[in-house]
């Protein structure tokens, strides 16, 4: 109902709701695949929006008004406001550990249900959908690079560029 959409396969949504540590799944009976796919929807999506609420504004700033929507974070503050939560279907550990409301989780099956609409009925549905869950965020949306205003300080102060160096990568390789 939040999504303005309703499933003709309850499978589809269920698959999306499921945790892959769920017992007696198989390869294509929890939501990685639907994320993956989500994943691009969601981009595609907002891509889209931003286009349309900001007609003035260039691609470099466009990308990160989307870099700032579609995150692990903003996603699952979405997900927090929808009550995904407690829908989501998880191990009896995942739970004990706070699964429910672990953002990348969180993240992860909002962008496993967009997959699921997208799977389910194409882009044409998806599309509202993906409007309906960003609502205003894509008109008010101001967006914070750290790392590209920390360059920018330092190239402005005469200082040379920071050298990154990357300690730790954690997730699934296509959403690390």
């Amino acid at each position: 109902e939040v999504l303005g959409y309703k499933f003709e396969n309850l499978d589809w949504l269920e698959r999306a709701l499921t945790h892959r540590s769920m017992p007696g799944g198989d390869a294509h009976s929890d939501y990685e695949r639907l994320e993956f796919i989500g994943d691009a929807v969601l981009d595609l999506a907002v891509a889209h929006l931003l286009l349309d609420a900001h007609p003035e504004v260039k691609e470099g700033e466009l990308s990160k008004m989307r870099a700032a929507l579609v995150n692990t974070a903003s996603l699952a503050e979405i997900a927090r406001h929808l009550g995904l939560g407690r829908y989501i279907k998880l191990s009896r550990g995942e739970l004990a550990n706070g699964g429910a409301d672990r953002p990348s989780i969180l993240a992860d099956v909002l962008e496993a249900v967009v997959g699921a609409v997208y799977r389910e009925s194409g882009y044409d549905h998806a599309f509202p959908c993906v409007k309906t869950l960003f609502g205003e965020l894509v008109t008010t949306v101001t967006p914070t690079d750290p790392k590209t205003e920390l360059q920018e300080a330092l190239h402005a102060s005469g200082s040379e560029a920071p050298e990154y160096l990357l300690e730790c990568v954690e997730g699934p390789e296509h959403a690390p």
